[in-house]
């Protein structure tokens, strides 16, 4: 059984608006909780969406821009744990964050239905 790189990208276009719609839907639950957030207490709700951060530009594969990404989404993970559980969900949340050369080579990694999907360190290796 062959995939396309056109049904992959089909695929992970998807996923990748899927994710923004659950990132929507979380931020909706914790405005919507108790004032307390990773340990702040905040007064209102727009101190708490302050609080929110941005997902980093999309990585297009250059060499030189590599660790500065990874970086970024190693601390997304660790300030949203809860978002972040698992490997897969991680590893993931990097695929939709590609472009270019990089989600051509995720691509890959996504139709032969790599191992590295539930190896993050590995994978980032």
């Amino acid at each position: 059984m062959s995939i396309s790189m056109e049904k992959v990208l089909i695929v992970l276009r998807n996923f990748e608006q899927k994710n923004q719609v659950l990132q929507k839907s979380i931020v909706h639950l914790q405005t919507n909780q108790a004032s307390t957030f990773m340990g702040c207490v905040f007064t209102t709700k727009s101190q708490l969406m302050k609080s929110q951060i941005n997902l980093p530009n999309k990585f297009d594969g250059i060499h030189s821009k590599f660790q500065g990404f990874v970086n970024q989404v190693c601390l997304v993970i660790r300030l949203h744990p809860h978002g972040y559980p698992t490997c897969l969900v991680q590893v993931g949340l990097i695929g939709t964050l590609l472009s270019n050369m990089a989600l051509a080579w995720f691509a890959l990694l996504l139709k032969c239905q790599s191992p590295l999907f539930n190896e993050f360190e590995t994978f980032l290796k």
